[in-house]
């Protein structure tokens, strides 16, 4: 079976496999679909093989190469490979690991591992929110949404429609990252 869909992130990504695997599908391979360059698009290709479910985990750890064997290894020996055939890392910036084990549900459940995943995706989003407030902001100047003077709140709304988005979605990922870091580094210093 073949799939091409948009990457959303690693935990859409991750939820995309699982729900694959829950239907009695296995990743064999993942390519990019570079058609559309400011589109990332994944070409999935999977085999049906109900008789090995898998569980997908997507981690987005930045390794330095002289520890990736470390890493790897760290891994599996929790019971967790690393998929291979992933040949679009260069959207993804990610490690994909399966296990056969249904009863593996986390990578690393420790606090910290949690808090610094969490605090990864916040910052992911808040790139994301910049670059999305960019669009807008450029959709607002090319494609105006109303000229007429601001007479009311309405005309006001309408008229800053892409402003007042682009705006709400930045505060938005702001409050998030934020929050995350205050978490973990509230959590690193009642550690030392």
């Amino acid at each position: 079976m073949f799939a091409l869909r948009l990457y959303h992130g690693d935990v859409s990504l991750e939820n995309y496999l699982n729900k694959k695997a829950k239907k009695g599908y296995t990743l064999t391979q993942m390519t990019p679909f570079l058609l559309f360059p400011v589109l990332p698009m994944i070409f999935y290709q999977f085999k049906k093989d109900p008789a090995h479910p898998c569980r997908y985990r997507v981690d987005s750890r930045q390794v330095e190469s002289q520890d990736l064997n470390d890493y790897l290894t760290l891994y599996q020996d929790d019971g967790w490979q690393l998929f291979r055939d992933n040949y679009a890392k260069r959207i993804t910036q990610s490690r994909i690991f399966y296990t056969l084990d249904p009863q593996k549900l986390a990578l690393f459940s420790d606090e910290d591992s949690n808090l610094k995943n969490r605090l990864e995706l916040a910052r992911l989003q808040l790139k994301s929110a910049f670059f999305v407030a960019f669009l807008f902001i450029i959709g607002s100047l090319l494609f105006p949404l109303s000229q007429a003077p601001v007479t009311s709140l309405g005309h006001f709304i309408l008229k800053y429609l892409y402003h007042l988005m682009a705006f709400a979605l930045c505060v938005a990922a702001f409050i998030n990252y934020f929050y995350w870091r205050y978490r973990y580094h509230h959590y690193q210093k009642n550690q030392l």
